[in-house]
């Protein structure tokens, strides 16, 4: 279910466009928009779905075209948000992105509700993403303008989703997800030095545990893979 659609699930990306929210930290969040820039205002009462993608996902993700292309057909609008370098441009800071990291998501929801305060407002989240969305409705509970959520195919335990993706077939999914995850650390200088990890041992990262056990936990204040 999450091979066979890169191969045969072709979509193409919805009339939209791209809006760039700058954060106070310096970095940015880049969100794909359905609809015509200029008529979305005209349009004050449709509702609007924010889609988060999974692990290293994006607005060409078969799954989020695919949810895009439904809610279309619904009459709603759509809002793909990006993880933090997660667009196709690297991403300014020495951080990116995870799991239970909801500040980026709260933002965009802020942002949202401040140029569209008249919008039905839904998410959708898969995988990481799912997991993003459920962090973030535990934290607010009923303190959301979102009347809904959808988490899909969530690891809602990641040292179990670390050890079993890690065995059989399921190690060619980690495989091509770290291959772009090691990449992104690799180009950055400042960031290995931050992580005191050469671009060698970066690229010889072997599986999804050792990756957050020597960049996401660090970079993100968790002790290791196992607090994170």
């Amino acid at each position: 279910q999450t091979c066979f659609p890169s191969f045969f699930r072709k979509r193409n990306i919805p009339e939209g466009f791209w809006k760039r929210l700058e954060l106070a930290d310096g970095d940015f969040l880049d969100l794909y928009i359905s609809g015509k820039e200029p008529e979305m205002d005209a349009q004050a009462k449709k509702p609007m779905v924010v889609l988060l993608h999974g692990l290293e996902g994006s607005i060409h993700s078969p799954y989020a075209l695919g949810v895009m292309a439904e809610c279309h057909k619904q009459g709603w609008d759509v809002i793909q948000m990006h993880f933090r370098g997660c667009s196709g441009e690297p991403n300014r800071n020495q951080r990116a992105y995870h799991s239970g990291e909801t500040e980026d998501f709260t933002y965009v929801l802020n942002w949202i509700i401040a140029n569209f305060p008249n919008r039905i407002l839904a998410a959708a989240g898969f995988s990481l993403g799912g997991s993003v969305l459920l962090n973030y409705l535990g934290k607010s509970k009923t303190e959301t303008r979102l009347v809904a959520g959808v988490a899909v195919s969530v690891p809602l335990q990641l040292d179990i989703a670390s050890r079993r993706i890690n065995q059989g077939f399921s190690r060619g999914y980690q495989s091509y997800l770290l291959s772009t995850l090691r990449k992104k650390i690799a180009q950055k200088p400042e960031l290995l030095d931050q992580l005191g990890l050469s671009q060698k041992e970066v690229m010889e990262i072997a599986d999804f545990y050792e990756f957050d056990d020597k960049v996401t936990a660090p970079l993100h204040h968790f002790e290791n893979a196992d607090d994170y």
